[in-house]
């Protein structure tokens, strides 16, 4: 039902500019998010933020009822420029938060944003509540440390379906109705890399050319559009975007203007680490800002998204602690983040590192030696994370399906003249001659045609050298 069922106040293309010149200023923004019921409630709490909180300043309302698909996108572009956001969560936002809903697709926008930035946080609250006035937003902001019941609004999320549309791709990136006006004539002479893919060639834009906008990222703000007179797809830097804003004489589309500004894309970094590493990984994200400017650390804990963002990562990094390796078990979270990966570094140009951040010299700042030589560093660790996994499942495989007695086959019944062959044993097996456990994993040893017995190498030798004498198979 577009931003119609989630309720706005009507504002002005002017108060777009104003939001873009608050970011400037480097005040902090306040998304929000509620049903058009509690629009009232939502209203005083934007004037509690923009009139008594010292650095703070909501996002622009969008224009009510505007029913077309770029609503979601202007909105996550909001969501990607706050520090925080506020969910009034009333009987009638719950009652409207259903699978698909304009609700919904911003409370996933919110999940996302708030698993990919540690220092982004999220405040549910229920006016019908004591204690959750307006007036407690102005405390929360002015601490600025924790979410407000982020986990019991995640947990009725999870009962509304949400999983599902965290699986998909974002709402705003599902954006193909919108429209790209140039008003100056731009060459970008510099190729760049984008996390979906790499343009290398000279980007000419002509004033007043037009171009639909196919996707866009919302972690990075970059646009794929269509040009119709080049005849092909280019990605589009988000430092070439001056102006961002709904256009009212075309409600189904939204204008943007170019500007001569051309900024490098950032890679993107994957991460995965135990809970109680949060420290650490806050050190290596500092050192990477500050050092690797081309570079996004990407922390995500939501699991949907994680995997979404190794995806279009270009490198990933382990956190390969004590708590790493205690909490790395079969059928964990880690456990599963660890298979993703060694999966994808099978992929030309992904690269891994894995550090310890107890051992000497894997600290944050081996990060950004690692990310700046390709060449020198294509994976770093990597055989040690490998061989922990690989021992794990070796493990729980034995613990799971521990060897069976084998039932040896009766000497005086029959005799065998072997026919081996090598064999790949899924399960954890001996030598049915000498006893010896089969070592590997795979061709672990060799199988007879025959009578089906698995010996080693050595005694398979052995035995068929013996039977090679008898004239018959079976006696």
């Amino acid at each position: 039902s577009g931003v119609a069922s989630v309720g706005s106040a009507q504002v002005g293309t002017s108060e777009v500019s104003q939001g873009a010149s608050r970011s400037s200023a480097q005040e902090r923004l306040l998304q929000n998010s509620f049903a058009s019921e509690d629009l009232m409630d939502t209203i005083k709490c934007r004037d509690i933020v923009d009139s008594h909180v010292t650095g703070w300043k909501t996002c622009p309302l969008l224009e009510p009822a505007v029913d077309d698909n770029t609503w979601i996108l202007r909105w996550a572009m909001q969501l990607r420029s706050a520090k925080a956001v506020f969910v009034v969560y009333s009987k009638a936002y719950r009652r409207k938060c259903l699978v698909g809903s304009a609700l919904m697709k911003e409370a996933v926008e919110i999940i996302c944003r708030h698993s990919m930035d540690s220092t982004f946080h999220v405040y549910v609250l229920d006016p019908q509540q004591s204690g959750e006035d307006p007036p407690i937003l102005k405390t929360f902001l002015d601490i600025w440390e924790h979410d407000y019941h982020f986990e019991q609004w995640r947990e009725f999320l999870r009962g509304q379906g949400i999983e599902q549309m965290l699986q998909e791709a974002l709402p705003s990136q599902q954006v193909n109705q919108a429209m790209i006006v140039v008003d100056t004539d731009i060459e970008v002479i510099t190729g760049f890399d984008n996390k979906h893919a790499q343009n290398k060639q000279r980007l000419h834009l002509s004033k007043g050319m037009r171009g639909t906008v196919i996707e866009m990222s919302i972690e990075t703000g970059d646009a794929c559009i269509s040009f119709s007179t080049i005849k092909t797809k280019q990605w589009v830097a988000s430092g070439n975007f001056c102006y961002l804003a709904a256009n009212p004489a075309r409600p189904s589309s939204f204008l943007a203007t170019l500007s001569q500004r051309f900024s490098l894309f950032s890679r993107s970094l994957q991460t995965s680490w135990a809970s109680a590493d949060k420290d650490h990984l806050q050190r290596y994200h500092s050192v990477v800002s500050a050092t690797a400017s081309r570079w996004h650390l990407s922390s995500s804990a939501e699991q949907a998204v994680w995997e979404r963002e190794l995806q279009y990562a270009d490198a990933a990094l382990v956190l390969f602690s004590e708590n790493y390796r205690t909490h790395c078990t079969p059928g964990s979270q880690l456990m599963l983040q660890a298979d993703k990966i060694l999966s994808r570094a099978l992929t030309a140009g992904f690269r891994v590192a894995v550090l310890d951040p107890g051992m000497n010299g894997q600290g944050p700042h081996s990060v950004p030696l690692f990310l700046s030589d390709a060449a020198e560093y294509p994976h770093l660790n990597i055989e040690s994370l490998r061989s922990f996994i690989s021992a794990h499942k070796l493990q729980q495989l034995s613990i799971a399906s521990p060897p069976q007695p084998l039932v040896q086959p009766d000497p005086v019944l029959f005799k065998c003249n072997h026919v081996f062959e090598e064999v790949t044993l899924l399960q954890p097996r001996s030598c049915s001659e000498c006893g010896k456990f089969l070592w590997g994993l795979n061709k672990q040893g060799q199988q007879c045609r025959l009578c089906t017995r698995i010996m080693c190498r050595s005694c398979s030798t052995q035995v068929s050298s013996s039977s090679s004498n008898s004239s018959s198979h079976w006696a």
